[in-house]
C-alpha cells in the first residue's frame, strides 16, 4: 500500500509541475521582444512576452533565463520570486512553431565573445574555404574544400577536390617524420605536393613554402611516419594559408600616364 502512495504522490506531483504556469509568446505585438527602462537602456535578461487571447491579451515584463529570446516562440510563463518568469519552452506549440528543430538551447552566444565567460578563438584549420581535411573514410588522401581566389586579376573557384594518394611520402623508418605542403596551383587551378623533408618543425615547414613557386598558394602541412595507413586530422598539423595576404608585385607597371611626388615639405604633385 505504501508503495502506491508513493506512487499516485509522484504522479500528482508530475502532473503540477506540467501543469504549473500559464503559456505565452515572446514579443510584443508590434515586435519589441528586450525591455528598455525609463533612462534608455535596454536589458538582455528582461523581456516582454504577450499572454491571453482576444480581448484578455495582455503584454508584461518577464524574465528569461531559460529559453531562447525568439519573436512568438511558444513559452510557459510562471511565478518565481514575485516576478513573471519564463520557465520553459511549450515544448507542443515550439515543436509545431520550429517545424520541429529543437528550441532548447538557451542563447548563450555572448558567452564566446573575446571577454566572455568562454571566448572562442577560431584557428585557422576551422575555416572551410580551401581547408585541408582528411577523406572520409580516412585513407592516404586529403580532401580540399572549395573556395573562391583571385589570380592576375582573373577570379577563380577551385572546386572540393580529393588529391592524389600520398603514400610515396610515408618515410622508412622509426621516429622519422616526413611533411609535405599541400598548396593551390593557382595557373592550373589544381592541388600541387610541394614536398619538404623529415622534420615537423615551424622552421622546416617555413623552409618549405619560402622555396614555393609565386604561383602557388600553400594550404596546409602534413606529416606522414612508418606503418601510416590514413591521414588524420592529426596528421594535417599545420595550416598554414596565408591569412596576412601578399605584399610583394611580381609583375611589370604598364600605362603610366601620370608621375605622383612629394616634395620636401609634403606637398603632392601630380604631372604627366
Amino acid at each position: 500500500m505504501t508503495n502506491e502512495i508513493v506512487r499516485l504522490f509522484k504522479k500528482a506531483a508530475v502532473k503540477a509541475v506540467a501543469d504549473e504556469g500559464v503559456p505565452g509568446l515572446i514579443g510584443k505585438a508590434d515586435g519589441t521582444i528586450y525591455y528598455t527602462d525609463e533612462a534608455g537602456v535596454r536589458h538582455r535578461a528582461l523581456i516582454w512576452a504577450r499572454i491571453g487571447e482576444g480581448d484578455e491579451r495582455q503584454e508584461l515584463v518577464i524574465r528569461a533565463p531559460a529559453v531562447q529570446t525568439v519573436l512568438d516562440l511558444p513559452i510557459i510563463i510562471a511565478d518565481r520570486g514575485g516576478t513573471p518568469t519564463a520557465i520553459r519552452t511549450d515544448w507542443l506549440r515550439s515543436n509545431i512553431f520550429t517545424g520541429g528543430r529543437s528550441s532548447d538551447v538557451v542563447q548563450h552566444s555572448w558567452t564566446h565573445q573575446r571577454l566572455g565567460t568562454d571566448a572562442l578563438y577560431i584557428v585557422g584549420q576551422s575555416f572551410l574555404p580551401l581547408m585541408a581535411r582528411p577523406t572520409s573514410p580516412a585513407d592516404m588522401t586529403v580532401t580540399v574544400e572549395q573556395g573562391f581566389y583571385r589570380y592576375h586579376g582573373t577570379e577563380k573557384v577551385f572546386e572540393q577536390t580529393v588529391s592524389a594518394s600520398l603514400s610515396s611520402y610515408i618515410p622508412a623508418g622509426v621516429s622519422i617524420f616526413h611533411h609535405v605542403v599541400i598548396c593551390l596551383d593557382r595557373d592550373a587551378n589544381a592541388l600541387f605536393i610541394q614536398d619538404g623533408s623529415d622534420s615537423s618543425s615551424v622552421d622546416a615547414i617555413l623552409t618549405t613554402i619560402t622555396g614555393l613557386n609565386a604561383k602557388f598558394l600553400p594550404l596546409a602541412a602534413i606529416r606522414f611516419y612508418e606503418g601510416q595507413t590514413g591521414v588524420y586530422s592529426t596528421d594535417i598539423f599545420e595550416d598554414v594559408r596565408l591569412w596576412g595576404g601578399e605584399s610583394d608585385f611580381r609583375g611589370i607597371m604598364t600605362d603610366v600616364d601620370q608621375a605622383i611626388m612629394i616634395d620636401a615639405n609634403g606637398n603632392v604633385m601630380v604631372g604627366l
